[in-house]
């Protein structure tokens, strides 16, 4: 039995409300009404809508919001679990294939999401809906490249403690529709490629894979394993796409967007302590700094966002970087009985596991021990999710309708101060 619940319940519900400012359908008819925007729809042109990612389904319904009286058909393409085709209008044809691992299912999405953009009648205005998750949901692979070769690349990088961009680096090699290669498919289209961001440096080319953005960032890859130096050695560079269309491309909803209403929320009850730096290094480093940082520091709020890496083992437990962050930070905080620690997945998903994320205070430790396990030994060997079930701190929302990456909010108060 938790003893902080009044500060527990005030951190999740700031981050309740602030999602809401990056939510796919909000954030995507707020672009499309924009200034920057509403001129690109021209009286009486057809619109075809393509959403694919974890907030492909409300992305799209925010589409089609603004566009609907020109509206054609549309695609949606989501990890299983995310969609709900009843609420969709009819002309959308929805798919849901496999995330974080592709499948068989990523290869028939990334044909249907092809025969889609080729469909199209010629200068159909086609608004592409991308968020997180797209690198796996679909896919048609380059000549030499079998299922089982995708399969075990992605299911290595999960675990390598690459950076998203130079994860999806290799993925562009292996894809013939990666890295701005779809849009050799769509040079008889109209095109503007909307982006909500999952990568830290919010580059287009990274986003999804950057299926209508070539990567020219010349990301370099070192210390690959000989068994996936060879596999990449049967592909051949990206195509540049000179052919085809002009795109326009514009971000509709970022990380650092929910940072500044995080922000925002914490200034108006509560002092904010620190609004630090991105998180990009590994969940170790990661954790040390936050448990430093608060426990040195005033009381008050601390709000940190990005995406920490990890490197997994060969048989690693059930969990994801948050979660793992989460006990992390719990290992180091247990003589600090003012301090609750929020670490969450925007998505909803947090690595092999259906929870979000983790919010952990002075008896995480304590309350997971008492029920039997070793933080240690869940540590060790990445079972995080185990202890944190046990100690009853997962924090589990479902699927949210935006992927921003992952947030950190802590919170330190005075000992005898009482909300």
């Amino acid at each position: 039995m938790t003893t902080n619940l009044s500060q527990r319940k005030k951190i999740l519900r700031i981050y309740s409300a602030a999602l809401k400012v990056v939510h796919g359908e909000e954030s995507v008819a707020h672009y499309l009404s924009g200034k920057e925007f509403s001129q690109r729809i021209v009286d009486n042109e057809k619109v075809a809508i393509l959403a694919v990612g974890k907030a492909a389904q409300s992305m799209a319904q925010g589409a089609y919001v603004v566009v609907k009286e020109n509206f054609l058909r549309g695609l949606v393409i989501s990890k299983q679990g995310y969609l709900q085709s009843s609420i969709l209008n009819s002309q959308f044809d929805c798919f849901e294939s496999s995330h974080p691992v592709p499948s068989e299912k990523s290869l028939i999405a990334g044909q249907k999401l092809v025969d889609f953009v080729t469909g199209l009648p010629e200068k159909t205005h086609l608004i592409v809906l991308i968020s997180g998750g797209t690198s796996a949901l679909v896919e048609q692979l380059k000549i030499g490249i079998s299922l089982n070769d995708l399969i075990k690349v992605n299911s290595w990088l999960l675990g390598s403690g690459l950076a998203i961009e130079k994860m999806n680096t290799i993925r562009q090699r292996l894809s013939n529709i990666k890295g701005g290669q779809l849009a050799s498919f769509a040079r008889h289209l109209k095109v503007s490629n909307l982006l909500l961001s999952d990568v830290l440096s919010n580059a287009p080319c990274f986003i999804g894979s950057g299926l209508f953005v070539e990567n020219i960032t010349n990301t370099a890859v070192v210390n690959l394993p000989d068994w996936l130096k060879k596999i990449l050695s049967h592909t051949i560079d990206n195509q540049k796409g000179e052919d085809g269309p002009e795109i326009f491309t514009g971000l509709v909803a970022t990380n650092t967007l929910l940072l500044n209403k995080i922000g925002t929320l914490c200034d108006s009850t509560t002092k904010i302590a620190k609004f630090d730096r991105a998180l990009s290094g590994t969940v170790e480093q990661e954790a040390e700094k936050i448990a430093k940082q608060v426990m040195q520091g005033e009381s008050g709020f601390y709000i940190w966002g990005g995406e920490p890496t990890v490197k997994l083992p060969a048989n690693a437990g059930k969990g994801g970087r948050n979660q793992h962050l989460a006990l992390l930070v719990a290992n180091k905080i247990q003589e600090m009985r003012n301090i609750v620690v929020l670490c969450i997945g925007t998505d909803g998903t947090d690595g092999n596991t259906e929870d979000a994320g983790a919010l952990v205070d002075s008896e995480t430790v304590l309350r997971g021990e008492q029920d039997g396990f070793s933080v240690e030994e869940c540590i060790q060997s990445y079972n995080s999710s185990t202890f944190l079930h046990a100690s009853g701190d997962v924090v589990n929302t479902g699927a949210t309708g935006t992927n921003v990456m992952d947030v950190v909010i802590a919170y330190k108060w005075e000992l005898d101060f009482i909300i």
